[in-house]
């Protein structure tokens, strides 16, 4: 499968980087009937951001936080794609459940990629710190740097 090339935007499109993806979601969440399976490859010719982008963010606000929570644990345990998975973890930094903590912690292991959005997800939430410091223990390269610089944020334990 060939996946959307990322490129550097200039400065006047950097605004729109998550538009399409939140255009999908919006689209998605609009049909009550639509299963999360819908998105498996929904993302593929599509720029997903890596990191926590304010697009994404509005759409996983528009919908119902049980569906866009449902939807999120779906594809970061189905997708084969790696934007799906990337869309999932963003859906899942948005609701705050203690009970997704081992799922977002296991696809912050996968580390360059998923660390932007793992980190800001784990911060977000009660006992997200004890998880940083877990998960900075066990990353490198830039996946270290997102953990570590959220696990500074972090307040407590």
């Amino acid at each position: 499968m060939q996946h959307f090339r990322r490129r550097l935007p200039d400065r006047d499109d950097r605004r729109r980087v998550g538009v399409e993806g939140a255009a999908v979601l919006d689209q998605h969440f609009a049909n009550l009937s639509a299963h999360p399976r819908d998105l498996a490859n929904a993302f593929h010719d599509v720029d997903v951001p890596i990191g926590p982008n304010d697009h994404i963010n509005a759409a996983a606000c528009r919908a119902d936080a049980d569906r866009v929570r449902e939807t999120g644990r779906w594809l970061d345990r189905h997708a084969t794609d790696r934007c799906a998975t990337t869309i999932g973890l963003a859906l899942l930094t948005t609701v705050d459940n203690e009970a997704d903590i081992p799922l977002i912690r296991t696809i912050g292991l996968l580390s360059d990629r998923f660390a932007p959005l793992t980190a800001r997800a784990l911060e977000r939430r009660t006992g997200g710190g004890r998880t940083l410091m877990w998960l900075a223990e066990r990353v490198a390269g830039w996946g270290r740097v997102h953990v570590v610089e959220s696990r500074c944020r972090t307040a407590g334990p």
